[in-house]
């Protein structure tokens, strides 16, 4: 008994030294509190915005308070705490040695391109001294900007079948608020046709995946360019999914009857020709003729028909004794009725392939409206109204249709030296900006969205079959950037297509 009194004796004295420690601790806290507190009308109060341009972290006065040049400006960047005076990093634009409204503080910080990832945001905070007080605290995003861009090539565009050819595939940095890219990841996912056999990538860019398509690069500095190599064994083209292709003609009056008789004839022919027209079900084709006299409207010659063994002789004798209409140029009504046609379709669908193929041999001489396929205005001359409808025709099939670059094209077939080619290929053809395809020399075009310009109608039976063989044929492989933790400004290098054409 007397061992337990003595140690409920030392448990209360215990408790009671405790308790005292309890007091003690929370009266400092109290006491601390009382003496930082100047009172409440001495408080500062200042807003001030943050944020990072390129790779400078600015810091706005937008109201409040001035703020002496040693008011304290600490951030956190990448790991690493930085602590400056006002007065360090004050561009004290009216000379009064304080920071005041409208006035910024400007931080460069360089980035160590091996840490990329980590300049994702800066923690900043600034505390005023004769207040004692926290004027500015929170995180600030940090959006470098780099841009990056894709191309590709292969070193036999023609090849036989089951022979083997290497695809390369370029990524590189063009720089930006950086000299370089970081974390870079594209996509490049090999067609049935192709048959992986090994890949490899340039030193320190990451590795590919061909099972799921994905190449992780990593950082790309500006100099360094990215480049993977694919070894591919080349199959036939066996089987296809449907596809829809319309056909809009220029039947104007600047045409000749020979060469409106050469052109129907030389489609006509084509579709015929099982090699280079598949009749096994697989297109469905329409034609669209604008440029109608008396009154420049547009006709559909050949609503949307899937085109088979039972059916292409007499589709192509249609084609071929077609009426020229002889009228104007009425280029923005073709491509408003050959878009709604297509999208009519009872076969419409935005997942399968659609391709507009535009033929004319000059410029547009009328406008047109959404919805009314005729042509508007004197039609004497090109006009400024004429080009900016016919692209706003474009547009619109582009977004009616659904069309997606992976798969989906507007091309154009110029015929001598009366079509703008810099036009059709800056504002028409689609994705665009175009790419001329010399189509007298070269299998295949350099990707999607491409004017071919032959000298003369003679030469339009020798074109448009190898088109058709482009467009039914040819094995089109695409390589897409994903994304990185920069920001990619220019989205027009992020896609990149050649087609591959095997020898018959």
């Amino acid at each position: 008994m007397k061992s337990l009194k003595h140690n409920q004796a030392v448990s209360e004295v215990l408790g009671a030294v405790l308790l005292l420690l309890i007091a003690t601790v929370v009266m400092s806290v109290i006491y601390l509190g009382v003496l930082s507190d100047t009172g409440a009308e001495q408080n500062t109060y200042v807003k001030i915005a943050g944020f990072v341009d390129g790779t400078n972290l600015i810091m706005q006065h937008n109201g409040g308070e001035n703020l002496d040049l040693d008011t304290l400006i600490n951030f956190t960047l990448a790991g690493e705490q930085y602590e400056y005076q006002v007065g360090e990093l004050l561009l004290d634009e009216n000379n009064d040695y304080q920071w005041n409204l409208g006035e910024r503080l400007i931080y460069h910080f360089d980035v160590e391109m091996s840490r990329l990832d980590e300049y994702v945001e800066i923690d900043t905070m600034a505390v005023d001294d004769d207040s004692n007080s926290i004027v500015l605290m929170g995180p600030i995003d940090i959006n470098l900007v780099s841009d990056v861009g894709m191309s590709i090539s292969v070193n036999n565009t023609n090849p036989e079948p089951y022979s083997k050819i290497q695809i390369t595939i370029t990524v590189t940095s063009f720089g930006g608020d950086v000299d370089g890219s970081g974390n870079v990841s594209v996509r490049f996912q090999l067609p049935e046709n192709l048959i992986h056999v090994s890949n490899y990538s340039s030193s320190g860019h990451g590795s590919f995946s061909h099972a799921t398509g994905l190449w992780k690069i990593g950082n790309i500095m500006t100099d360094n360019p990215a480049e993977l190599k694919i070894n591919v064994t080349v199959q036939v083209v066996e089987i296809r999914e449907l596809m829809q292709l319309a056909m809009v003609l220029d039947g104007s009056g600047s045409i000749s009857s020979t060469d409106w008789d050469i052109m129907v004839k030389g489609l006509s022919r084509a579709v015929k020709n099982e090699d280079v027209f598949p009749h096994d079900g697989t297109v469905e084709l329409t034609v669209v003729q604008f440029g109608t006299y008396p009154n420049n409207h547009c006709t559909v010659e050949i609503s949307p028909t899937i085109v088979n063994e039972s059916n292409y002789i007499s589709i192509a004798n249609t084609i071929e004794y077609m009426d020229q209409g002889d009228g104007g140029t009425p280029m923005a009504a073709g491509i408003y009725l050959a878009s709604d046609t297509m999208e009519n379709s009872v076969n419409y669908n935005p997942s399968l392939r659609q391709v507009i193929n535009l033929v004319t041999d000059g410029k547009p001489t009328y406008y047109s409206n959404e919805g009314e396929y005729i042509g508007l205005g004197d039609g004497y001359y090109t006009n400024s109204i004429d080009l900016e409808t016919t692209e706003q025709a474009k547009n619109y099939s582009v977004n009616n249709l659904a069309l997606t670059e992976d798969k989906d094209e507007f091309n154009a077939l110029a015929v001598g030296s009366g079509p703008d080619i810099e036009w059709l290929n800056g504002s028409i053809v689609w994705p665009g900006p175009g790419v001329e395809w010399d189509i007298e020399t070269t299998e295949t075009p350099p990707g999607p969205g491409w004017v071919a310009n032959i000298d003369s109608y003679a030469d339009f039976e020798f074109a448009i079959e190898k088109m058709f063989k482009v467009y039914f044929n040819s094995i089109p492989v695409t390589v897409e950037y994903i994304g990185s933790s920069t920001i990619d400004p220019n989205d027009l290098n992020d896609l990149a297509t050649i087609s591959i054409l095997p020898e018959d």
